[in-house]
């Protein structure tokens, strides 16, 4: 990244010291007319009311990038308080719009021998198969993203989009295909559904529960067509509200079908030729990598499935508004997390391992 990334700042729309308030109608002209514009003194509530102001007066999604974690969930919650109403039950509904949504990468470097997160990876492809959706209009209010999810790269657009399926009510239904891509997308088989990233099989009954779903769904099948669907308690197994449209994401981003089991395979093969691993552990590297076993440090062989991962701007709308709160924080974020990648690697020399680019 370049040194002059922080250009100085040039007629900047001020807040005064002893107050917090924003001067909404100017920073929305301002922001319609295009280019940069900085907003200085925007402290505590002050930025997601500008933010929520403008997600109402533009008809352009936004991007709100955020230095950490915990900045990031914070935005997140005012966002959602504020933004509430914006936009009908209906129209979110039909549309899948009116949503305010949370990318982080990844806390681990792809370098460091932990066991992968399997909610934090259900949450990052329920945002990122959102973003992939396509849709009319604005598909979501805001995304609220770390800084160190902008470097990190994530599952081509095109392979999430081919494996998210829909489901209507009183449309046909292949079960059978349904089953073999849940399975390839890194859903677990279970007697009984009771956590996100899982699906049963009873008969004509067909759990299911989508990470971005928030309860499971219950499909019930008479031969190919889909009689109902009704989201479900969890706890009791009851049934509550029907539900007219489901839509089934990926659970992993590392999607088992039989190109990029091949794939992976070979690409784990040639890493372990690279380094002289031995035959024996190198066979047992590439059958995990290839099974999509969450062993220690597997975050890190996700490039060996795809022929290139896609940086995240690849799913984010071109003509979106960025909001970058505290420039400085969010910057040193960004260049931490290269820097911590540079090294992790450097420390994984003669072990088989993917390039930083990669």
């Amino acid at each position: 990244m370049s040194e002059d990334v922080l250009d100085p700042i040039g007629d900047p729309l001020a807040l005064p010291d002893d107050r917090e308030v924003v001067d909404l109608a100017a920073l929305t002209a301002r922001a319609k007319r295009g280019g940069r514009v900085d907003l200085l003194g925007a402290r505590g509530g002050a930025l997601p009311i500008a933010v929520a102001s403008l997600a109402r007066s533009l008809p352009r999604p936004i991007v709100l990038v955020a230095a950490d974690v915990e900045r990031a969930r914070t935005l997140v919650s005012d966002l959602e308080f504020l933004t509430r109403g914006v936009v009908s039950a209906e129209d979110a509904e039909d549309a899948a719009i009116g949503d305010v949504l949370l990318l982080t990468a990844p806390e681990a470097s792809p370098y460091t021998d932990v066991a992968p997160d399997r909610r934090a990876a259900l949450s990052r492809l329920a945002t990122l198969a959102h973003l992939a959706s396509p849709s009319t209009g604005r598909p979501f209010l805001a995304c609220v993203i770390t800084a160190a999810a902008l470097v990190r790269k994530v599952v081509p657009r095109a392979v999430l989009q081919s494996h998210c399926v829909n489901v209507v009510a009183e449309d046909e239904l292949d079960r059978d295909a349904l089953m073999t891509n849940l399975v390839e997308a890194g859903y677990l088989r279970v007697p009984v559904v009771e956590d996100p990233g899982t699906f049963a099989v009873r008969g004509a009954l067909l759990d299911v529960w989508a990470p971005s779903a928030p309860s499971p769904v219950r499909i019930e099948l008479d031969g190919d067509l889909v009689m109902s669907m009704k989201a479900f308690d969890p706890d009791g197994q009851r049934t509550r509200t029907a539900i007219k449209e489901l839509r089934i994401p990926p659970a992993r981003e590392a999607i088992l079908d039989e190109a990029g089991v091949a794939r992976a395979k070979r690409r784990v093969a040639e890493l372990c030729d690279a380094v002289d691993l031995p035959t024996s552990k190198a066979r047992q590297l590439a059958e995990d990598v290839a099974q999509g076993r969450a062993f220690f440090g597997a975050e890190g062989y996700l490039p060996a499935y795809y022929e290139s991962l896609d940086p995240i701007f690849e799913y984010l709308p071109e003509d979106a508004l960025w909001v970058v709160d505290d420039p400085v924080a969010s910057v040193e974020a960004l260049r931490d997390e290269l820097a911590r990648a540079e090294r992790d690697a450097r420390a994984r020399t003669g072990s088989p391992a993917f390039a930083p680019s990669a």
